[in-house]
């Protein structure tokens, strides 16, 4: 917490100028028990001269003081919602770019929805919060201070010091009991959170997958068992500080009847040496000693909670990248040698069977690459390994005779494009999809990618053309139609490496023919890696690798193949004819 404080200037500067200011607003909330005081005070003078024109001097000062305290109290406000604010968007933003910066096994280590939960709820709680202690965090302690002062120099009997000090002690009894059961409930709440996130994402990502098997009831029953933990904390913990509201109340109505009573007897038997107005001040500033413990306990409530979400928000800021990211470019050197990996050997994260077994191959540039296997063989993981979301724990991987653990993420982008399996569209224009990697592509070269990727004239046939609107997870769009807009993301970029890791699969055959005959024509000299489980679609590739169990089997060309690798043969004779095939 006090780290969080210390890295955000505005909210330091933001604690000094409400300190200061908030002296004065103690001054003035001292000044009505004063003058209430000297009201009373009047009233029962002997002497009852200008009795009412007193009277309302002191109320004028009432009111005057009153008002100065809302105004200070105002200020403060806007001051602490205001650096709490942008302190906490200054926080979102870096928290933003950081989750972008992580790699995809530090991404699963969290967990999506946890990572949602933590930019957004967290940053809201931690923003609530921080207000609200930064208004109160001196403000208890020097009303405490100011009003033990007064009661001090008033010479309090010890009567009356006793109920104000045993009054204190049930006070602080009460709370710490509160919060030892209630602060072990936040992180729990929170985790639990995540959990709820969790369960409905994957209900709204599954929703036709459950509707097409009858499963609402199944999906409702374990959303239900998760919300009803998550509602039983809750109730729990607002339970808890629901009733510490009656409790702060009767303590200090408690306070105010007992120093009323015992001041009451002390009159009697003081024979003038205490007086109704000194009493008066008494309970007055018992009541703002007992507020100022009021707000020190609550303050010191939220600190643990607020700890919890600051903890979960920098367990995520200080996450360090695994990932080597270098400052070095990419140079577009001579090298013959687009891509070269190196006897790789590749295990992921928690597992200890190895996906990729001493996998070497090298692509000159311009060539096209091509990977087959079943299922499970390491095709998309060559990808995964090639775009460096992960590296490998043995091997090296080159693009242009560099190591790509020695270069920047950044360069090595610039030279790759990637259409992925699972084809993703944003909720934005067809241009502003399209043109994700290259914003500043000319209207040619959108045109030219669109054709390419056979998409224009889909395009065109849509009411706003290459400005409409494309629905929240591509919904409005086909398979296949979102599948050629995602190559066209990527051709526009006029990449030197392309990769589609079976980007084809909601394509008939003619379509895929059309799309390289059209990147063959204009965007030459790009080296090609291609992923597919249809022979049709790699067929023409300068190299084919047949992969098995995270081996290569096989490797050549497509004539060769079907000649010398049974894996190949079966999967070519399961698609289409061998004369098809052959021609």
């Amino acid at each position: 917490m006090i780290k969080f404080v210390f890295k955000n200037k505005s909210l330091l500067i933001a604690i000094l100028i409400i300190s200061f200011l908030t002296l004065f607003q103690i001054a003035f909330e001292f000044l009505i028990p004063t003058f209430m005081g000297y009201i009373i005070q009047i009233v029962n003078s002997p002497s009852r001269q200008s009795l009412l024109n007193d009277i309302l001097l002191y109320s004028l000062f009432i009111l005057l003081s009153s008002f100065a305290s809302i105004i200070v109290n105002l200020i403060n406000s806007w001051i602490a919602s205001r650096a709490s604010t942008n302190a906490l968007a200054k926080v979102r933003s870096n928290l933003h770019k950081k989750v972008l910066s992580l790699s995809l096994n530090e991404i699963n280590n969290f967990g999506v929805e946890s990572l949602v939960t933590r930019t957004t709820e967290d940053i809201r709680i931690v923003g609530s919060i921080t207000t609200v202690l930064l208004h109160d965090l001196f403000h208890g302690p020097l009303l405490v201070l100011g009003a033990l002062s007064f009661l001090i120099i008033e010479g309090c009997h010890y009567q009356l010091v006793l109920v104000i000090v045993i009054a204190v002690v049930v006070l602080i009894t009460s709370i710490m009991i509160g919060a030892i059961f209630v602060l072990p409930r936040f992180r729990i709440i929170e985790q639990q959170m995540d959990d709820i996130n969790n369960i409905s994402k994957e209900k709204l990502d599954g929703l036709r997958t459950i509707r097409a098997y009858n499963a609402e009831m199944y999906q409702e029953t374990k959303f239900r068992k998760t919300n009803h933990k998550f509602t039983m904390n809750n109730r729990f913990v607002n339970r808890v500080l629901g009733m510490l509201t009656p409790v702060l109340q009767l303590i200090t109505g408690a306070v105010t009847l007992s120093i009323t009573l015992i001041g009451a007897i002390l009159i009697k038997d003081s024979q003038g040496d205490l007086r109704y107005d000194q009493i008066a001040v008494i309970i007055q500033f018992g009541s703002l000693l007992l507020s100022g413990f009021i707000t020190i306990i609550i303050v010191i409530a939220m600190i643990p909670q607020t700890s919890i979400c600051i903890k979960r928000i920098n367990e995520v800021l200080e996450t360090e990248m695994k990932l080597s990211n270098s400052n070095n470019d990419i140079e577009d050197n001579n090298s013959p040698v687009s891509i070269k990996f190196d006897n790789i050997t590749f295990t992921y994260p928690g597992s200890t069977v190895p996906v990729l077994k001493n996998i070497t191959f090298t692509v000159k540039k311009g060539e096209t690459i091509a990977f087959i296997g079943s299922t499970g063989s390491g095709k998309t993981t060559i990808v995964n390994l090639l775009l460096h979301f992960f590296e490998p724990q043995k091997g090296n991987i080159l693009i242009n005779n560099q190591n790509i653990n020695e270069v920047s993420l950044n360069s090595l982008y610039e030279k790759i494009s990637w259409v992925p399996q699972k084809s993703f569209l944003f909720h934005d224009s067809i241009k502003n999809n399209v043109c994700l990697g290259k914003p500043n592509a000319t209207n040619a070269e959108l045109k030219t990618a669109l054709i390419a990727s056979q998409s224009f004239e889909f395009v065109n046939r849509m009411k706003g053309k290459i400005n409409s609107t494309i629905s929240r997870g591509g919904k409005n769009v086909s398979g296949g139609q979102s599948q050629r807009l995602c190559i066209a993301r990527a051709l526009i970029c006029n990449p030197e490496i392309l990769v589609l890791d079976d980007s084809f699969s909601s394509l008939d055959y003619l379509t895929v023919k059309k799309i390289y005959s059209a990147i063959d024509t204009n965007y030459k000299n790009i080296t090609k890696v291609i992923v597919s489980q249809r022979v049709s679609a790699i067929m023409r590739a300068d190299n084919i690798i047949v992969l098995e169990n995270g081996r290569i089997i096989g490797q050549g060309k497509h004539r060769e193949l079907f000649k010398t690798c049974k894996t190949y043969y079966n999967f070519a004779t399961s698609q289409v004819g061998s004369v098809e095939l052959l021609s």
